[in-house]
């Protein structure tokens, strides 16, 4: 998994500043896959049939943010 951040701060007066933030979570959105079924017995033993937990915010998915954000 690649997540990636830029900032960006820009004064505005004196002590302001507006800063701008760009987030991505999985950024190449690959899959993680849950363990091979281990079930003999079933029709599906040795097939991944569902995706392993998410290590990024919404359920694996690349998730792209964007903010603003004005200190004073």
């Amino acid at each position: 998994m690649f997540n990636t951040s830029l900032f960006r701060s820009i004064h505005i007066y004196r002590e302001s500043e507006f800063q701008i933030c760009f987030e991505a979570f999985n950024l190449f959105n690959h899959a993680w896959l849950n363990n091979p079924n281990a079930t003999v017995a079933g029709g599906t033993f040795g097939y991944i049939t569902s995706l392993g937990p998410p290590y990024s915010p919404t359920s694996g998915s690349r998730l792209l943010q964007f903010s603003g954000r004005f200190n004073f």
